[in-house]
This record gives structure tokens, C-alpha cells and sequence, in this order.
């Protein structure tokens, strides 16, 4: 997923974050079954820039791999897994989702949480998997685990498959695409405050690159230059000096910039326009980007007639459409507010 180069860089930067040696994941970095270490550690980059966290080094620990801690609302867990995240056409029961949520059941359960805990699973996409063709297929698997015995210690998933798109200029890029799948049955469900921060985290702050045999060679490599960098850290491109206007989008979020008499839309941090004024920001980013009716059916799964179907159960306001009216975007102020 990263380059040997970037891999250095990422263990030094959320060991300077932690303000430790991540002993075990290191070790786990040099085994032949490494990629699941990280995975760990972009999860520990992206939940370290939204919000404090506590994370447990043991392999197999008695908790799960990271607590995080809002500046408002509640602490919740989120448990990291790595696999291949795919559709199966044949069987629910037999998708690699499925499988990822049913291989945690019984460890969650036995940990006897108090809070919510989050399963985040990211992974390769499979061939043939695209969250466009096929947009009901992680829900499916998901509601389908929920429902069954043990399902209700998850609270929610945020599955990451790590897809190829086509991007203008530059030809092919991989890119994360999370989405969050809720627990209506849940002993822990998710509240607001939990939501919101989970939906800021950002999973594509690294460039994902096809790893060649050169960067497996070279992780030791790796290893060694962090171990010369005790606290090096990376600025990511996140911060404005003068505050933004944001509006989030499901793990997508949109910034409204003011910059040198001019204002940015930004989606994440890439330049999407230039425009003369927020408002007319606003207006483009609602034009661009929502997706869908203002209202959507909410749909759980059902046996009717000793067969299994999803049944509308709710309307509720469609969470794809950005609205078109600045005040319903939120005011983040800069550095030097």
C-alpha cells in the first residue's frame, strides 16, 4: 500500500504522535504477514489527527487496538483489521466482509466492553468490486452479521476498501474509499459526537502506491531511518491560518477557504475551484457534490413468506445532499483565532 520510503516515514511519524516505539508493530512490519501492521498504523495516523487516542501495543491485548477520545461527546473503541474487503455474488455469508466481522465476534464479545467499539477493515479491493456497481453489498453483509448472535458487541464498521480510480493528468490512483455501516441493534450504538468523529477520519493523508518487491526488501530499511528520526512528524495540509468554513459529507469534507481575495472549495485537501465568494462556493459545492433525493427510505432486513428481503422501515433526511446555504456550513477557525 505504501512505499518503503513513506513506510519509515509513517512509523516515525505516530511514534513522535504516541510518544513511544511501537515495538510490537515493528515487529509484526518485518514478518511475511505484514501489511495487517500497516493498516494498524494508518489507522493510528488518521485517529491521532482528529482526536486524542490510547493505544494498546500488545498483539492479542485484552482491549481493542485504540480508544479515542472526542473533545466532545463520549470515548469509543475501534478495533483494526485487515483483509481482502470484496463483493461474492453467490452468498452473503461467504463475503470476505462477512468473514472479516465473524473472525472478531467472539473476541469482542468476550472483552465486555462498556463503550462502543468500532470494527475498521480495510484492505485491497477485489476484482470486479466497486462501490458504484455494487453500493448495497458491504450493508448487506454487515446488517446481515448484526443480526446474528454476537453482532450486537460491534457497534458499527467502517469498511476501506483501497480502490484504482481514473484521475485527470495523472492516469490511475488508489484511493481509500471507507464507508460507515451502523448497528441499529447494537449494545453500544453510536452517538452523534461518536459519528462525527469517526466520519473525519481521513484515510488517504499517505499516497497508496502498488508495492513492488524492492519495498518489501527494503522495510528494515524503513525501520532504520525512523530509528534515526526520533520525532519527525508530518505536516499534512490540513490547517488553515486564517479558519475555513466545512461541511461533512459522509468521510468526505468539504472546506470553503478565503485565500488572497479569493475562496477555495476544497474536497479533503484538494483544490476542487476558485470562486468569488463563499456563498458561490457554497452554491458549486452543493451542485458538485449531493448525491440523491432530500429524503431516503431507511431499509433493514426482513423474512416475509420464509424469505429474506430488505423492507423500508424510516424516511430520514438524505445525509449525501450538501446544502447550498453557507450558514449550514460549519465555521472552523485558523491558527490564528
Amino acid at each position: 500500500m505504501l512505499s518503503a520510503g513513506n513506510l519509515g516515514r509513517l512509523v516515525a511519524h505516530c511514534e513522535a504522535c504516541l510518544g513511544r516505539r511501537l515495538a510490537e508493530i515493528r515487529r509484526r512490519l518485518a514478518a511475511p504477514e505484514w501489511l495487517g501492521a500497516l493498516w494498524e498504523l494508518l489507522l493510528i495516523d488518521a485517529a491521532c489527527a482528529v482526536a486524542p487516542i490510547e493505544y494498546e501495543s500488545r498483539s492479542g491485548g485484552g482491549r481493542p487496538d485504540l480508544l479515542v477520545k472526542p473533545a466532545v461527546g463520549d470515548p469509543f473503541w475501534i478495533e483494526a483489521t485487515y483483509r481482502t474487503v470484496g463483493h461474492d455474488p453467490e452468498e452473503i455469508e461467504k463475503t470476505s466482509l462477512y468473514r472479516s466481522l465473524d473472525a472478531k465476534r467472539a473476541q469482542i464479545a468476550k472483552w465486555e466492553l462498556d463503550k462502543p467499539c468500532v470494527l475498521c477493515i480495510g484492505g485491497a479491493a477485489d476484482a470486479g468490486f466497486s462501490a458504484h456497481r455494487q453500493p448495497m453489498s458491504a450493508e448487506q453483509s454487515a446488517w446481515a452479521f448484526f443480526e446474528d448472535e454476537g453482532g450486537e458487541f460491534i457497534s458499527a464498521v467502517v469498511a476501506a476498501p483501497i480502490e484504482i480510480e481514473p484521475e485527470m493528468f495523472t492516469g490511475l490512483k488508489r484511493k481509500a474509499k471507507p464507508r460507515l455501516i451502523e448497528n441499529g441493534h447494537a449494545a453500544h450504538r453510536l452517538g452523534n459526537s461518536e459519528r462525527e468523529t469517526l466520519l473525519r477520519l481521513d484515510f488517504n493523508r499517505w499516497p497508496y502506491s502498488l508495492i513492488s518487491q524492492r519495498d518489501v526488501d527494503e522495510r528494515s530499511q524503513a525501520l532504520a531511518w525512523a530509528d534515526e528520526r526520533p520525532g519527525y512528524r508530518v505536516e499534512h495540509r490540513d490547517r488553515f491560518d486564517g479558519g475555513c468554513w466545512e461541511f461533512q459529507q459522509g468521510f468526505d469534507l468539504l472546506r470553503i477557504v478565503p485565500r488572497d481575495g479569493l475562496v477555495l472549495l476544497l474536497r479533503r485537501s484538494e483544490i476542487v475551484g476558485e470562486y468569488p465568494s463563499p456563498e458561490q462556493a457554497a452554491t458549486m459545492a452543493a451542485s458538485l457534490f449531493s448525491m440523491g433525493p432530500p429524503l431516503v427510505f431507511i431499509y433493514e432486513r426482513a423474512r416475509r413468506e420464509r424469505r429474506e428481503l430488505y423492507a423500508p422501515v424510516s424516511i430520514e433526511q438524505n445525509r449525501a445532499i450538501v446544502s447550498s446555504d453557507l450558514r449550514a456550513w460549519r465555521w472552523r477557525p485558523g491558527r490564528s483565532a
